[in-house]
């Protein structure tokens, strides 16, 4: 009698559970339901598939990139598709993840074969402004 008076509770509760998953009211996933954009699995899904216009569309029409190494700043008119189209197919990116993200802010870090043959470390953060990569700086560590 115990048993059948359980699984009776037990399945009631599942069906509340569930009530309050459907709800909103329980949530998994909090940062993706706060209304936060979320960049970064879309940045990967570019670089992966070496989607020029999808890279394009989660940049800022006002995105700078500042160089680690010289501290030169390129902006987005400075490069071509071309020039895109062969960094996402020829840099390779590796063991690649997000450490951060919110409304305001992503940071990421992935190790990164070049077409030279060197691999480094890079940290790369990047402001957002209307929900969009706006200011990109990386900075990068030489591995062996």
């Amino acid at each position: 009698m115990f048993f059948a008076i359980w699984m009776h509770v037990s399945f009631i509760l599942q069906l509340h559970f569930l009530y309050l998953i459907w709800k909103k009211v329980i949530v998994f996933s909090d940062v993706k339901l706060k209304g936060y954009v979320m960049l970064y699995e879309k940045f990967e899904k570019a670089w992966e598939d070496a989607d020029v216009d999808l890279y394009k569309s989660l940049h800022h029409a006002d995105w700078e990139f500042k160089f680690h190494s010289s501290g030169h700043v390129m902006k987005s008119g400075d490069v071509s598709d071309e020039q895109l189209a062969s960094m996402l197919q020829n840099n390779i990116n590796e063991n690649s993840r997000c450490v951060y993200e919110n409304d305001d802010i992503l940071v990421q870090h992935s190790v990164v074969t070049f077409p030279s043959g060197d691999k480094e470390a890079v940290l790369m953060v990047s402001k957002k402004k209307d929900g969009l990569i706006w200011r990109t700086e990386t900075g990068a560590t030489p591995l062996k």
